[in-house]
């Protein structure tokens, strides 16, 4: 019964919004704190052109934080009596393992966002980049949150609360579907996530600030340190006759390259 609940339980991490889709690297460490590394930004940016006779190349530096970040123990308990495992079919029971997968991934979707906002504790967050009008979300304010990111970076998603992703959908630049052919998909699938503004996807952080988006490019943005991966430990009541089972996870997550999040407060 254990594994079957862990393996179920995965299965709905991933069903509706995957986690892993916002990271740029995930890796096992040891221990109960994590030293990450970055990109000085400063010099990195220099240009690659063509090196005179006497003249150096650009540095680029990986150095380390100067402070740690702790990793979190993190998860969800759930008990369930004798009797309804009796009396459930396991297709019907699994449903409800579903749930609390995807649960656990909004979890982690929060602990992103508030990682991309405020911080990870080793580095500061994300730079607010809005200079439109307070209070009104426009499609000029998406065009420039989508053109702060300095190449090599881009914008490829974007995270906030379900109102504020409301708000970009019900823009009328993307209920045009000559101009935006995913309107169709969503139309099929009703499924936001996968409209493409600025080419970025659109994510639901339950927990997210109101009017504070987070945007990022995942391919170079957020680290994932894995100290124990989701794994599940359960254990017979047999006074009170209930099965207690706890999913948890230690990990945390850290900032890899400044300049591949941004935010936008309007």
């Amino acid at each position: 019964m254990p594994e079957y609940i862990q393996r179920e339980i995965q299965r709905g991490y991933r069903m509706v919004q995957d986690p892993t889709e916002l990271l740029a690297a995930s890796v096992p460490v040891f221990g109960p704190s994590v030293k990450p590394i970055y990109i000085k930004m400063e010099d990195a940016k220099e240009s690659l052109a063509k090196r005179s006779d006497g003249a150096s190349y650009p540095i680029v530096q990986l150095l380390y934080r100067d402070k740690e970040a702790d990793v979190i123990d993190k998860g969800r308990r759930f008990d369930f009596s004798y009797k309804v495992i009796k009396s459930q079919r396991l297709d019907e029971f699994k449903v409800f393992l579903w749930w609390i997968g995807a649960q656990l991934a909004y979890d982690e979707i929060d602990e992103i966002y508030n990682v991309i906002a405020n911080g990870d504790g080793t580095s500061s967050g994300a730079t607010d980049v809005f200079d439109g009008t307070p209070g009104t979300w426009a499609y000029s304010d998406m065009v420039h949150l989508a053109m702060s990111f300095d190449v090599p970076a881009q914008m490829t998603h974007i995270i906030g609360t379900k109102d504020d992703i409301e708000a970009i959908m019900n823009l009328a630049q993307y209920q045009d579907p000559d101009t935006w052919h995913a309107s169709e998909l969503f139309r099929q699938q009703g499924r936001y996530q996968g409209l493409l503004p600025m080419n970025a996807k659109l994510v639901v952080a339950p927990n997210a600030v109101a009017t504070e988006f987070v945007a990022l490019d995942k391919r170079f943005a957020i680290r994932e340190s894995v100290a124990q991966p989701l794994m599940i430990e359960a254990e017979k009541v047999i006074s009170q006759k209930l099965e207690s089972a706890v999913i948890s996870k230690e990990s945390v997550y850290t900032i890899m390259v400044d300049d591949a999040i941004r935010a936008s407060d309007y």
